[in-house]
């Protein structure tokens, strides 16, 4: 028995990773459902829908997770289709506490779903200004 099929057929998981980081961070992309991140140029921060045809949603685990993604695999979050998504990071920090927060609106001192935050990248130890 051979140690790997014939034909061997490894999808090139990179690629389709930077296919997804570039249609879910594209605030015109089209398709059913699409698009899913709100970008508001008055605004830091942004909005991604946790499934396609979800409600737009500010937590931290979903749109930090997005932007630390497409970093991974190669793509530039700060210069993705025109938008800054790193500087855009930086309204779920709370520098007061040191941590990234669950909503990028929250500043009150009661920090128990703040882990959701942090684990997107404060607990890497990552400052917005290195990604």
């Amino acid at each position: 028995m051979p140690r790997l099929p014939v034909p061997l057929a490894v999808r090139d998981w990179r690629g389709v990773s930077q296919q997804y980081y570039n249609w879910v961070l594209d605030p015109v992309a089209t398709g059913r459902g699409f698009p899913v991140v709100g970008v508001e140029a008055s605004k830091l921060g942004f909005t991604l829908e946790d499934y396609v045809g979800g409600n737009p949603r500010i937590e931290a685990l979903t749109c930090l997770s997005a932007v630390v993604g497409a970093k991974l695999v190669g793509l530039d979050p700060r210069h993705l289709h025109g938008i800054d998504y790193v500087r855009r990071a930086e309204a779920w920090y709370d520098p007061a506490l040191g941590l990234y927060r669950n909503t990028s609106t929250d500043r009150s001192p009661v920090v128990y779903a703040d882990i959701y935050g942090s684990s997107a990248l404060g607990q890497w130890k990552i400052p917005p200004a290195l990604i």
